[in-house]
């Protein structure tokens, strides 16, 4: 098995702090509360599925809680919620967010996040938000922005935040019978309409740009800015003069994901993604969204330099990086998962092993340890071990797409191709983005002497993920 196959994204970096969002000099604390909205499976005859819109939204969930968000405050929309009235259908939608905003109180804060597909119909100015089950020729069906802003403004919130992710290009699916009948603009525009006062609102991109998704990242590029600025990269800006203080305000982290979304883009895509912000709040002082710990703010910091080394190939640097989180906190379990990335890309099995043996001892029900342990046993032909792994992973997470596919590979390593089979269709049904399940499920049933199945799923791993060659 290719280590290809071993990639699994880090969860959200763990981040104490001492002072909650909505907290600054001479305003009142009250309680935090988020609406989030993630959107990836959409109605297959009408649009595009995307296949990182969940993550974003889960781990922005996870990050807002690490940082003093009481989890029953959060409302968090996405299809793989067990909970149905949490499913992002447009009544739940917003049947969930005026039961939300009616609790809200003055002094409190309130984030709003919205990741999928948003539509604006040709000649007219209304942008949509896209939810599952979206039906193009049927407006009822959609989100009108303006709907959102209205009931904001009637929010009796202090301050409210709104993130939106929903600038794809071409939007309809291949297979939408509307396509002909439906007009609309190549991307939609919400940067242009007018926001209520008292909000302040980053949107992912400039009108006529569009939203990239990185296979890479796991995630939108906006909102992997979006968790990197909010674990604490945001902090300071050497720039312009102003050191880390553990103290990361509005502006701070507006500006950094604004430069790091448009610097990765155009970089890796050689294109432009231009995020815009705007503010119609009046405070007349800083904004802080969190203070960190000192300590565990400068772990953090190393880990994520570790972080962002291992991503750029630069193995040597970011295995020391690691190693300078873990002598500072050895509890640190991130640091030696970071590690053992870093060491499985350079085939450095015996290392690797031990690294997730220490995050698994420290974490037990650590997913990506045992999906990332799992593919190392597979690759050493230890295969006894890696499906034991590959167990525990599925039955912590029933849709770990990524566990499924590296079963799957091992079984079929293991010539036991029905199984493998089963597998990697699952894989595929949890997440239709993953180009591994893809590729291994084509070799399975090339051997199963299915040519014309191999073939699709050949076309269609090397359409996500180019770098996959046919062998």
């Amino acid at each position: 098995m290719s280590s290809r196959t071993l990639g699994v994204v880090l969860k959200a970096v763990v981040l104490p702090v001492l002072i909650a969002i909505g907290a600054s000099t001479g305003i009142a604390r009250g309680e935090n509360y988020a609406f989030l909205i993630g959107v990836s499976d959409y109605q297959r005859a009408e649009l595009k599925a995307l296949p990182y819109t969940r993550n974003d939204i889960a781990d922005f969930s996870e990050e807002l809680q690490r940082t003093g968000f009481k989890k029953q405050n959060i409302v968090l929309m996405h299809e793989a919620q067990k909970d149905p009235s949490r499913l992002p259908e447009t009544k739940k939608i917003k049947k969930e967010l005026d039961l939300l905003l009616d609790s809200v109180e003055q002094g409190d804060t309130l984030i709003v996040a919205l990741a999928g597909h948003g539509v604006q119909y040709l000649n007219e100015p209304t942008s949509y938000f896209c939810p599952v089950d979206a039906v193009l020729e049927d407006r009822t069906t959609l989100i009108p922005l303006e709907d959102l802003y209205r009931r904001l403004d009637g929010c009796e919130a202090s301050r409210k935040l709104l993130l939106v992710d929903a600038c794809r290009n071409d939007p309809q699916s291949q297979l939408a019978r509307s396509r002909e009948r439906v007009r609309l603009q190549s991307v939609t525009r919400p940067q242009v309409d007018a926001i209520p006062k008292g909000i302040a609102a980053i949107f992912s991109c400039k009108p006529g740009q569009q939203s990239f998704e990185d296979p890479k990242l796991k995630h939108g590029v906006f909102f992997n800015f979006v968790l990197q600025g909010w674990r604490g990269a945001a902090d300071g800006n050497e720039q312009a003069g102003q050191p880390a203080d553990g103290r990361i305000t509005l502006e701070e982290f507006t500006e950094y994901v604004k430069e790091q979304t448009k610097s990765y883009v155009r970089l890796n895509f050689k294109m432009n993604q231009n995020p815009v912000s705007r503010n119609e709040t009046d405070d007349t002082q800083a904004w802080v969204l969190s203070q960190h710990a000192t300590d565990r703010f400068n772990v953090v910091s190393i880990f994520q330099r570790g972080n962002d080394l291992r991503r750029q190939g630069h193995a040597k640097e970011a295995i020391e990086e690691y190693a300078k989180a873990i002598r500072t906190d050895p509890a640190f379990a991130k640091a030696y998962l970071g590690r053992g990335l870093t060491y499985v890309a350079q085939n450095e099995n015996d290392s690797a092993l031990a690294d997730f043996a220490e995050v698994i001892r420290r974490e037990p029900e650590n997913v990506a340890a045992l999906v990332n342990r799992a593919g190392v046993y597979a690759r050493t032909g230890d295969f006894n071990s890696a499906l034991r792994d590959y167990n525990k992973a599925i039955e912590l997470e029933p849709k770990q797409a990524n566990a499924y596919a590296g079963r799957g590979a091992a079984l079929a390593s293991m010539q036991r191709l029905d199984e493998a089979l089963r597998d990697l269709n699952k894989a595929v049904e949890c997440n239709d983005g993953n180009a591994e399940a893809y590729y291994n499920r084509a070799i399975v049933r090339r051997r199963k002497g299915d040519t014309a199945g191999a073939n699709a799923d050949f076309k269609k791993a090397t359409q996500i993920d180019p770098s996959l060659a046919i062998p």
